[in-house]
């Protein structure tokens, strides 16, 4: 079922993940955030796309958040970056402003990296889908660490 969700991948997020594009982390940025939301991937016709990919999961989790998790890698793929390696920077950056008082900037960046970053938490959520992460590689349990909230 979920194979068919892969193929509403875009030519530039396949050839990225064949050739190893994507590979470093983005910096939390307002505009490499907006650099991602303006991918092919999450277009008009990218999220068409993704609502009839995601159809066709039916009430299946699993399945729900590996389309949400691929439709996304193809937008961070797109614009040169790695999922995975963002939400590491990610949880990085919101320990670091947890410091600090917090304002409107810091709070509007945070929000919307989050939004950006849901294909991770999403699948990290779904045990099924996380099993099926690192399985295809698409990450470590080193990356695991690094994602788990510290104590």
């Amino acid at each position: 079922m979920f194979k068919k969700v892969i193929f509403g991948l875009s030519a530039a997020a396949i050839m990225c993940s064949i050739s190893g594009c994507g590979d470093s982390a983005a910096e939390i940025t307002m505009e490499n955030v907006e650099r991602i939301s303006k991918t092919s991937a999450l277009s008009d016709a990218g999220l068409m796309s993704f609502q009839q990919n995601l159809a066709q999961c039916n009430k299946d989790n699993s399945c729900q958040s590996k389309a949400i998790y691929e439709m996304y890698e193809s937008a961070f793929s797109e614009a040169g970056f790695s999922q995975i390696e963002t939400a590491i920077k990610y949880k990085e950056k919101t320990e670091e402003l947890a410091k600090m008082t917090p304002t409107m900037n810091s709070q509007k960046l945070l929000i919307n990296w989050g939004q950006a970053l849901i294909g991770v938490y999403s699948c990290l959520d779904n045990s099924s889908c996380k099993e099926w992460l690192l399985e295809t590689g698409r990450v470590s349990e080193s990356d695991l660490g690094k994602l788990t909230p510290s104590a």
